[in-house]
């Protein structure tokens, strides 16, 4: 089961379940839903690796907040319901789906809804806003371009897509290739930035 499917799953569980929860808690549901759709054809498990990477779960959280909990409630009982009659691919995607929500039970259905709605455009789209914002900054950029190293969801084609985006020029290259031009990149606008600020500490002089 991909991605997609198993939000379509939960999507059509809730609207069929729905007169059983608050308005607030199906919300919580189908951002949850939509989420998962949005990662279309990928395995449930690499797009549930992504938000735990983007958002880790805080040690306050695990206490329960009762909306919250009542989401991790919702989408265990679908799991019930397909360890009886689901495929052993559709039993695994939905445990792994509860356990996902189980590890932000303390975190206020507020912000759990937003954690979703934070980034429409996939790991691939993320990655570029937040390196191409923070490319002048040799505090900050290290540290999301060393998450995006270890993120197990970007593959060769991903590295690609954000090497390409970021540095204007498409072509193929190795993952590591992909990764040399980003920090490159990096570089650049650091000693371009320096060579700036000391032309202008001359000037001033």
């Amino acid at each position: 089961m991909n991605s997609k499917k198993l939000g379509s799953y939960l999507n059509q569980f809730t609207l069929v379940s729905s007169g059983a929860r608050t308005p607030s808690i199906n919300e919580g549901l189908f951002a949850l839903a939509r989420a998962m759709e949005a990662g279309k054809s990928r395995k449930p498990e690499d797009v549930l690796s992504q938000w735990r990477n983007e958002h880790p779960p805080l040690s306050s959280d695990t206490a329960k907040d009762d909306e919250t909990n009542e989401v991790y409630l919702a989408v265990l009982g679908l799991s019930t319901l397909t360890e009886i009659a689901g495929t052993s691919a559709a039993r695994r995607a939905i445990n792994e789906l509860a356990n996902f929500v189980s590890e932000y039970r303390g975190m206020s259905l507020h912000n759990f809804i937003g954690m979703f709605k934070s980034n429409p455009q996939g790991p691939v789209g993320l990655y570029v806003e937040q390196l191409r914002s923070s490319q002048k900054d040799e505090t900050l950029f290290p540290e999301i371009f060393a998450r995006l190293k270890s993120d197990p969801t970007i593959k060769v084609r991903e590295a690609n897509q954000i090497a390409d985006a970021l540095t204007g020029i498409t072509r193929n290259r190795t993952k590591k290739a992909a990764f040399t031009e980003i920090e490159n990149e990096h570089r650049y606008f650091v000693e371009a930035r320096k060579r700036r600020e000391a032309a202008g500490g001359k000037s001033a002089a």
